[in-house]
Parts: structure tokens; C-alpha cells; sequence
């Protein structure tokens, strides 16, 4: 009986060891920890200071959500600095700090000593260097489709370029959901570059940064400049001949239209005006009658001006002088600009080719670029009463994509 009593002591007593002996790691396992903060960075202030602004927690509407405590860490790993941010505040300046020291700031969101089921957030950190200046960011970020999986970027560089400590650009490239699928090094001395291996139509957002080099003690990476834009369908050729299409005047094998976007072929079509598909084209080029000065015209229509019931298609008012469809813009022209049935094309010469811009029904966005001639600089090819423009296609099959938003 002795002997029962004493292992049932002995139980016990390596119970209440083991469960002393747990440690807050397992205490803290059921426990939530608080979200930290987001978009840590630094701003400049002196060269005895550090701004510091971030995104503030989304768990401050929690009762145990007590404060933020910044830290200001020295390169050796030891804390020069500690201070408190309250509940709402999104900003904080260090001040007497050493000049020309790179520091490693950390951001923690604290939880209430008397919280019983949240503890501290991870800790955000970001690298800052009182009296740093930001390098200044590049300007006039713009983009142009190069095919259905390439965008490319062209832009102004950075003015700091020429420092010694300039380092390069980093350009990413994320989809709508923030996700980044592209990170490039962009050399400096460079302008433009293009991006491979996209997404059909998908909208991404683009930014482009300028770094200098990690041990600068003058400068800091800049803001980046951001830009939406899509990558689009290319169509230079049908098969391998040129996208031609005649004017009405021409006989009736070769009057025709075209059909911007031909889902089986995936490329664009040119149709004759009565031919079995003639209901899919999108536009055709009407012969305009003889004037007094005697200029030869035609006019690129819908096709539903031609008959009733077919595909109708409306050109922006807004145009533009391009060799070419690598053309980079800020934004495509806004919408209410889409308001023409028809416009114009005569036999003055021009300087350049020129693109015009669409939108097709059911509302695909694209860019006509309408090849100049070489042999008399003008946008008509051929001879009367057998003219023709020729084209090169940039298209939207993503309905509604107006290949980028402001």
C-alpha cells in the first residue's frame, strides 16, 4: 500500500514539473499575434535625424493593441534609440542620431500587457541614414504593346544619373492582385526597355525606382513612378504579305474590308465587301468623289455604313504622327473621344505614318497605324480607282481594356 501511495506521489509531482517547466513559446502558440505595420520608410529631415512613416496596423481597433515602439538599431547591432508611436500615429522623427550612419529601423506593434490572447507582431524594418536625400526618380514613364505578351516601357532618366553612387533601376511589373511577376535590373544610361513572357489583356502595374549604392551616405533610392498598361495583340502581316484593303471604287474582287480580329485565325482578315464573311468586317475604305481641287480622298468607315446590320466600329478623334507602333504613351485617349463613324485620308503628302485609335464592337480597344508611302509621301497607296491603305495592328481582345488606366 506504502508502495502505491509513493508512485502515486511520484506522479504527480513529475506532473506539476513538466507543466512548470513549459515555456511561453508554448503558452504563446494560442495566441494571435497583432498585424504589423505596412510601407515602412524613411523621409529626410537633418543630418542628425530620421523620419520615419509607415501604414498603420490593422489591428488598432483592437482593445489590446497598446502602441508601436520604434527602435534604432547602429550597424554593429547594438540600439542607439527607442520610442513609442501611440494608437493613430503614422509617423515619427528620431532625433540625435550620428551623422553618416546607416541604421537599421524597426517597427514592432505592441499588444497590451494585460492582453490574455494577442502578443507583439513580427517587426518591420527599413535601412536609413540621417541627412540621406532621395534620389530623384525618373520622369514621363510611358508604355506601347509590342504582342500579346510584351510590354514595352521608355522613359527619361533619373537627373542624379551622373553621381558616383548611382546604382541602377529595378523595374517591376506586378498583376492587378499586387502580385509581382517581373523584377528587372535596368542598367544606368538606359531609357526603354521591354518586358517578355506576360499575359494576354491582363492590366499590370508597373514601377520603375532608381538605386544607389547600399554604403552611399549621400543618397537613398527614390519614389518610384508608376504605370498601368496591357500587352495586345500585333498583327503587321496577313500570312506574309501586307494588310492591305481597297477602296469601294475598285472592282468588285477587290473592293474589300477588314475583319480586325478573326478568333479561328487569330490574326486579322481581309474581306471582299459582298463575301461570305463580308458581315464580320469591322471597317472598309470608301472612295470619296472627285472635288475641285481636284485632291484624291478616301474615308475609313464602319462597316455598317455600307449595309445595315453589320459590325459598326467608332475612331477616336485624337490621332497621332508614328513610324511605327512602338510608339510609348502615357494613356491611350480617354473614351469620350471615341466618336467617329469615319474620318478622312487624302493624297497630301505627310511627313510620317500615322496611328489612329478604336473601338470595335463589342468594345475591343485597339491602334490602326496607317503606313505612309514611300514612292509619293502620301498615306494612299496604288492608283486610281484602285487605291488602298495599308495597315499594321495593334488590338485588344479583352473587351472593355482600354490597354491602361490612369
Amino acid at each position: 500500500m506504502k508502495q502505491k501511495v509513493f508512485l502515486f506521489i511520484l506522479m504527480i509531482s513529475m506532473l506539476f514539473v513538466f507543466f512548470a517547466c513549459q515555456d511561453s513559446t508554448d503558452a504563446n502558440k494560442y495566441k494571435v499575434k497583432l498585424q504589423p505595420v505596412s510601407n515602412l520608410k524613411g523621409f529626410v529631415v537633418d543630418s542628425l535625424s530620421a523620419g520615419l512613416t509607415w501604414t498603420k496596423s490593422v489591428d488598432e481597433a483592437r482593445g489590446d493593441f497598446a502602441s508601436y515602439l520604434i527602435s534604432a538599431i547602429k550597424p554593429d547591432g547594438g540600439v542607439e534609440k527607442t520610442t513609442n508611436a501611440a494608437k493613430g500615429e503614422d509617423s515619427v522623427i528620431i532625433t540625435n542620431l550620428k551623422k553618416n550612419l546607416i541604421y537599421t529601423f524597426k517597427v514592432v506593434t505592441k499588444v497590451s500587457t494585460l492582453s490574455e490572447n494577442g502578443i507583439d507582431s513580427d517587426p518591420v524594418t527599413v535601412n536609413w541614414c540621417p541627412g540621406w536625400m532621395r534620389l530623384q526618380p525618373i520622369t514621363d514613364l510611358m508604355s506601347f504593346s509590342v504582342s500579346n505578351t510584351s510590354i514595352g516601357f521608355k522613359w527619361t532618366k533619373s537627373a542624379n544619373e551622373t553621381h558616383t553612387d548611382f546604382l541602377n533601376y529595378v523595374l517591376k511589373v506586378a498583376k492587378p492582385n499586387k502580385v509581382v511577376v517581373q523584377e528587372i535590373t535596368v542598367p544606368k544610361g538606359t531609357d526603354s526597355v521591354i518586358v517578355t513572357g506576360l499575359e494576354n489583356g491582363v492590366i499590370y502595374t508597373s514601377e520603375i525606382t532608381a538605386f544607389a549604392s547600399p554604403t552611399s551616405l549621400v543618397f537613398t533610392a527614390s519614389d518610384p513612378v508608376k504605370i498601368k498598361w496591357a500587352p495586345a495583340w500585333r498583327f503587321d502581316q496577313i500570312n506574309t504579305n501586307p494588310i492591305n484593303v481597297y477602296e469601294t471604287s475598285s472592282s468588285p474582287d477587290s473592293m474589300s474590308g477588314l475583319i480586325i480580329y478573326d478568333p479561328v485565325s487569330k490574326q486579322s482578315k481581309t474581306e471582299k465587301l459582298l463575301g461570305i464573311d463580308s458581315v464580320l468586317i469591322d471597317f472598309y475604305i470608301h472612295t470619296v468623289p472627285d472635288t475641285l481641287d481636284r485632291t484624291s480622298r478616301v474615308a475609313l468607315r464602319s462597316s455598317h455604313l455600307f449595309r445595315k446590320n453589320r459590325k459598326f466600329i467608332r475612331f477616336s478623334t485624337v490621332n497621332e504622327n508614328s513610324e511605327t507602333l512602338e510608339n510609348p504613351q502615357l494613356a491611350p485617349p480617354d473614351t469620350s473621344t471615341y466618336s467617329l463613324f469615319e474620318f478622312s485620308v487624302d493624297s497630301v503628302a505627310t511627313p510620317t505614318s500615322k496611328i489612329h485609335y478604336f473601338r470595335a464592337k463589342p468594345g475591343n480597344y485597339g491602334r490602326l497605324l496607317i503606313m505612309r508611302n514611300p514612292d509619293n509621301g502620301t498615306l494612299l497607296w496604288g492608283t486610281s480607282p484602285a487605291q488602298y491603305l495599308r495597315f499594321k495592328i495593334s488590338y485588344q481582345s479583352v473587351i472593355e481594356n482600354i490597354y491602361s488606366k490612369k
